[in-house]
């Protein structure tokens, strides 16, 4: 009869392995998803903030529906850390289709003095950088997908 403390670190690398596995299967059997980023948005300022659109379009090549789990990304405006977020709502694209996903992110007032700063030194273009991970949940298991792109900054209000 094996230790108590051996089974359970048997448990635990089995336990492991049946997660990896079902990961790697998901990815033998399941196209890869597109993810591009469509535009970052500036939907209004404030001494406080600069409220921005993150709109994304994802494409789905698969013969089953995609679910969002999760989101989490980093975003940066012309080399200057802004912030992170996660996003969590509910957004699925149909088999075989494309789905437009729109994600608030509030930019704090510190980052936002910094981008002034460098628009008003000659940066007139400024280009946003969004990186991140998006898991979506399938009927054989999560997908995950690592993302990393920049556009332009595009100021819907003028």
């Amino acid at each position: 009869m094996l230790p108590r403390r051996v089974f359970s670190v048997l448990m635990v690398l089995i336990l492991f392995s049946l997660h990896s596995s079902c990961t790697m299967i998901t990815k033998m059997i399941a196209e890869e998803p597109k993810v591009s980023l469509q535009n970052v948005e500036i939907s209004s300022i404030s001494w406080n903030a600069i409220k921005t659109i993150l709109v994304a379009e994802v494409e789905n090549p698969n013969k089953f529906d995609l679910g969002l789990k999760n989101l989490v990304f980093d975003v940066s405006v012309d080399g200057v850390d802004v912030g992170d977020g996660s996003y969590g709502e509910a957004f699925s694209v149909p088999a075989g289709e494309k789905g437009t996903i729109k994600i608030p992110f509030n930019i704090d007032s510190k980052s936002a003095l910094k981008i002034a700063q460098k628009f008003l030194s000659g940066g007139q273009n400024l280009t946003a950088r969004v990186k991140g991970k998006m898991v979506f949940t399938t009927k054989i298991g999560d997908y995950e997908i690592d993302f990393d792109e920049t556009k332009p900054l595009v100021n819907k209000k003028m």
